[in-house]
């Protein structure tokens, strides 16, 4: 990283000048506010690497308190003004909840080089005051990042669902088997039980005692729990 040594930084139909604080867009100069264009100097001076947002808040905003928003709404700045997509970024890399990257191919210029040079320099020999700069890491990596977190997801869900299933199933059993229980009749108990039959007399008439003592023997015999008449 050769941070403001270089007298401009180059990429697409951008020219970012350190030493004169100015940046052009098709050779005309944008107009940025000083923090703004602090931002894009120091997103191109760190470029290919993961800037966490602390680490540009402390640099963009030093000894000042200032919220995430800030440093979101500075970022569209640059975008609109840039013309990057963040959904399609060429310049701008948003990475979710940490921070941002820059990714265009760059170029820097050490003497007096514009533009018009970079793009002969295409055509013909570079001059030796340009000098492409390393290549950028893109997106991929974040794929890779992402897939620990996706697998660790994927995992708890499965498990989630095999507990309850295994909840389901216990449950089931557990009514499945009280209602057979429930249909199966109780025992019968276990006891003595005896017939009371009407005796039967010899004495001509008098028939009705046998009914009378079968009667009296019945009343009897019921007032006993153990035998059942």
């Amino acid at each position: 990283m050769t941070p403001r040594n270089s007298s401009a930084f180059l990429f697409d139909d951008v020219r970012v000048e350190p030493a004169t604080f100015r940046a052009f867009k098709a050779g005309q100069v944008i107009s940025l506010e000083p923090k703004t264009l602090r931002l894009l100097l120091f997103l191109i001076e760190n470029r290919g690497r993961l800037i966490e947002k602390e680490e540009i808040l402390e640099a963009i905003w030093p000894e000042t308190h200032v919220t995430e928003n800030a440093l979101t709404r500075e970022i569209g700045k640059l975008r609109k003004t840039l013309g990057d997509d963040p959904k399609a970024p060429k310049y701008i890399q948003t990475v979710h909840t940490r921070g941002y990257r820059f990714i265009a191919e760059l170029a820097e210029a050490n003497g007096e080089g514009t533009l018009a040079s970079a793009e002969v320099g295409e055509v013909a020999a570079p001059p030796e005051s340009f000098r492409a700069a390393p290549p950028v890491v893109t997106a991929a990596p974040l794929a890779v990042e992402a897939m620990p977190a996706r697998r660790t997801r994927s995992y708890r869900l499965i498990t989630t669902l095999i507990t309850i299933a295994i909840a389901l199933g216990v449950i089931g059993a557990i009514v499945l088997w009280k209602r057979r229980s429930a249909t199966i009749p109780p025992p019968a108990p276990i006891g003595n039980s005896v017939a009371v039959l009407p005796f039967k007399t010899s004495v001509v008439g008098e028939e009705y005692l046998g009914f009378q003592i079968a009667d009296a023997l019945v009343t009897k015999l019921s007032n006993s729990t153990n035998i059942s008449v």
